[in-house]
């Protein structure tokens, strides 16, 4: 193993080719693994993390997960479960870089959470590289907002706290989401629309980040989870 030990965390945002990224994250493994990093997937070989953010989102935000009362969010023992296999996964690695990954980390905001973060995950590694994909806002709370009526969960919204809400002011706060991640460790953004305008594609961008040469990747863009509206790029 190398002297520096690394984690790239992929903490989204929403509609920005999350699902996109976590798909090829769960077919090319080996494309990963080839350039010495590591995808943390699930028991059940998902990129998507979202039980493991969940443990530590503070519990009066009302995520799309917890409004459908899904099990891996709202039982601590899964969580408790998913925490385990990825610290059990960086311990025994033979590897030095890791990648991991779900938009439900955009949801975190404060200090406590932070700080329960590093805690349980982050102080597994020497350095942690957060990877924050952002668009334009108008785009992005057009499209979130369809992702939350695609789920049927918008009734459910509209009675809740700005607070409380999933896709309240709060969520598009582009300096508050740099400054949070910033203090977990050097922040790397990812510009979604120009990488989208430069490549017709989020995935060179970001295996770029991750380390990994971009001319490596020749597939056409397969966009997962859309949720496209006239005028604007897909999910």
């Amino acid at each position: 193993m190398n002297d520096i030990s690394r984690l790239y965390l992929h903490v989204g945002t929403h509609k920005t080719g999350t699902t996109s990224i976590q798909t090829f994250m769960e077919d090319r493994v080996s494309l990963f693994a080839e350039a010495g990093v590591i995808p943390l997937l699930t028991p059940d070989g998902k990129a998507n993390q979202y039980s493991l953010a969940h443990r530590f989102i503070r519990p009066e935000v009302r995520t799309p997960m917890r409004l459908r009362q899904a099990r891996p969010v709202s039982e601590s023992a899964v969580q408790d479960k998913m925490l385990d296999h990825v610290r059990k996964s960086i311990g025994d690695s033979r590897y030095s870089s890791f990648l991991l990954s779900s938009e439900a980390f955009s949801f975190l905001r404060v200090d406590r959470e932070r700080r329960e973060l590093e805690a349980a995950v982050l102080k597994l590694v020497d350095e942690v590289l957060p990877i924050l994909v952002m668009r334009e806002e108008r785009a992005w709370r057009k499209s979130f907002g369809g992702q939350i009526r695609k789920m049927g969960i918008q009734a459910q919204c509209a009675e809740l706290e700005e607070a409380e809400r999933p896709d309240g002011v709060w969520y598009y706060d582009r300096e508050a989401l740099c400054e949070f991640w910033g203090r977990v460790g050097p922040l790397i953004t990812i510009d979604y629309d120009a990488a989208l305008r430069r490549d017709g594609d989020v995935m060179p961008s970001f295996l770029t980040a991750v380390g990994i040469d971009s001319a490596r990747y020749s597939e056409r863009a397969i966009w997962k989870n859309l949720t496209r509206d006239p005028g604007y790029p897909p999910n």
